[in-house]
Order: C-alpha cells, then structure tokens, then sequence
C-alpha cells in the first residue's frame, strides 16, 4: 500500500501510543518523528490479495491513523474505522456460514412475552447464590417451585 505522502510538521514531544505487542498487551510506543509513524502505519497494510471493497476501507483508516500526527483525537476515529472494515470482512466471508439470529421481536410487557419459558433457575441477586439470598432475605425457596423454578 502507498500511503498519501503530506507533510507532516515535527513535533516537539514524541507521539505515544499504547498498542499491543508479543508478549505485552500494554505496549507504549513512542514516535520521535513522523517518518517513524508513517513506517508503522505502513506495516500494518494489509495482503494485496484482500478484496478490494475490504482493503479500501482498512486504507482509508490508515491513512486516519497517520493523521493522528496532526490530532491525536483521528487515532480513536481511525481506529474504529478499522474495526468496522475487518468486521465487514469477517461478514462477507462468513456470514452465510453463520445463521442469522431469529428476527423475531418480542415485544416487552406483551402476552407473548409473558408466554416465554421462564429460566430454570433464577438470577442471584448482588451475586449472592440462590439459596445464601433466601437465608439472607428470609423468603424460603419454595415459593420460586410455583413459577416453575428448580432448586
């Protein structure tokens, strides 16, 4: 990939980024000068043999990145710009593997909604388990076995 080549003016403190790294999740990088960015936003170009709808993308967040230089506040920008091409990418090569989720809306408070099957056990509530939160709040367990509740 060929970057747009702008000039970007010198800065007087480098640029650092916390970008992940083998072995250091948290890695800080820092850039003195923008030859240095421009050289990393390059190796992050991805395969020619990528579609071109997807790497387009991808490029045009690149290119967001490396103007990051100028406004650190385009690296958030560009960053989910991104993430929104490989996820796009990730779609268009998977997602006639994957079966849609159901398109059926249950409305809340609706009779449907009422209908449906209640879970087997319940949520513990302040992440108390079930029967610490009976003992707790003084209500026996037996009451949940009329809603179809097993403990």
């Amino acid at each position: 990939m060929a970057l747009p080549h702008f000039d970007l003016p010198e800065r007087k403190i480098p640029l650092q980024l916390v970008w992940p790294i083998a072995g250091n999740p948290v890695a800080m990088l820092s850039f003195d000068s923008p030859e240095q960015l421009r050289a990393f936003v390059a190796g992050m170009a991805l395969e020619p043999a990528i579609p071109d709808s997807t790497r387009l993308k991808f490029e045009r967040a690149l290119k967001l990145f490396l103007l990051g230089w100028l406004d650190t506040d385009l690296q958030k920008g560009a960053e989910l710009i991104a993430l929104t091409a490989l996820e796009l990418a990730l779609k268009n090569q998977y997602g006639r593997v994957v079966p849609p989720l159901s398109g059926k809306k249950i409305k809340p408070g609706s009779l449907e909604a009422m209908m449906a099957p209640r879970p087997r056990r319940p949520v513990p509530s302040a992440g108390l388990p079930v029967r610490t939160a009976h003992a707790r709040f003084g209500r026996p367990p037996t009451w949940l076995n009329r809603f179809g509740f097993e403990l």
